[in-house]
């Protein structure tokens, strides 16, 4: 009897898995494969990507309201590129059900075309300011000083408030305008 329960568990829990799969039922994330060691998540591909976005977003605050008097920018256009990737990765969660055609209701579809649309979103404000606001940012921090706009005058970079050195940014009024169109996106999405 022993020997047969151990030859008939493994097959019929392998058998289950393999349905709640096909079925739609489950979805598989491997989030860290290592040798012998990764993780499967046995759950709706909806419930899966809605509970993995939401504790995401819980720690991203200037996705919704940034402050250009308190916060860095090119800490948050890192935060930014690193929501896109991720947006970019839980989407296969549901891309993986939209290439078999196994949309099964409308809440798979709807929040794929809203992923792709915050994807489609970020990847444009990213390309507009994240290249040139970095090498600039770089530039001055490494240099220690940044020359005020329209003046003869520097700012000791490492002494100064992070609103002071931003605001000297050739392009800033363009990037905060640009925070502020992904903070009304975010907050309408």
């Amino acid at each position: 009897m022993t020997n047969f329960l151990i030859l008939i568990l493994p097959l019929f829990l392998f058998v289950l898995v393999w349905f709640g799969w096909t079925l739609n039922k489950w979805a598989f994330k491997i989030e860290k494969l290592t040798l012998g060691g990764f993780n499967i998540l046995f759950d709706n591909p909806v419930k899966l990507y809605k509970r993995s976005v939401q504790s995401f977003l819980d720690t991203k605050r200037t996705l919704f309201l940034i402050d250009p008097s308190r916060d860095n920018f090119d800490e948050t256009l890192t935060s930014y590129y690193k929501t896109y990737e991720f947006f970019r990765n839980e989407m296969k969660i549901l891309d993986n059900q939209r290439k078999k055609g196994k949309f099964f209701d409308g809440e798979q579809e709807k929040l794929y075309a809203i992923t792709n649309e915050i994807i489609q979103k970020l990847n444009e404000f990213l390309t507009s300011h994240q290249n040139n606001f970095k090498r600039w940012y770089k530039y001055v921090s490494d240099n220690n000083e940044v020359k005020v706009l329209n003046d003869e005058e520097f700012l000791e970079f490492h002494l100064t408030p992070i609103d002071k050195i931003q605001e000297q940014y050739y392009r800033y009024n363009e990037i905060c305008e640009g925070f502020k169109e992904i903070n009304q996106f975010v907050l309408c999405v």
